[in-house]
């Protein structure tokens, strides 16, 4: 499990844009089996994120004044680096991996301050196991 970028929606087209949205996040996620095995990818969708010690779902609430959705699209490994971001394309054994998804979710919001720091975590797993995993990330420039 590894976060392989952050970044603000642009122009790539991966999700739909949302309205009232004036920012947002979009979080790419790597997730490998570790051993092989039948149960299915399990997930639970990220909804909120940290930026400095506040919730972003919280910010947006005072800010915009409503809770807006995130959406989230699990691919297969090799269709998303080859379609998708040929740019994040990690080591040669990534691409001999059989299970491998990427998971990447937008959450929407209010603005973000370029530069500011921030926790994420996120919950995965095969079958009913979720573990969470946590990463930090500074907010990058908007894309132009």
């Amino acid at each position: 499990m590894s976060l392989l970028d952050v970044s603000r929606p642009g122009r790539l087209g991966l999700v739909e844009p949302v309205a009232r949205a004036r920012d947002g996040l979009i979080f790419y996620f790597l997730v490998t089996r570790k051993q092989p095995g039948t149960e299915y990818l399990s997930l639970k969708e990220l909804r909120d994120f940290q930026v400095g010690p506040e919730s972003y779902a919280a910010i947006t609430k005072a800010e915009l004044g409503a809770t807006l959705e995130p959406q989230t699209i699990v691919e297969d490994v090799s269709d998303f680096f080859l379609r998708v971001r040929p740019d994040l394309y990690p080591l040669e054994a990534l691409r001999r991996q059989r299970e491998a998804y990427v998971v990447y979710t937008l959450v929407p919001g209010a603005k973000l301050p370029d530069g500011s720091r921030g926790t994420v975590t996120v919950r995965f797993g095969w079958g009913d196991q979720l573990e969470s995993f946590s990463f930090r990330f500074s907010v990058p420039a908007p894309r132009r």
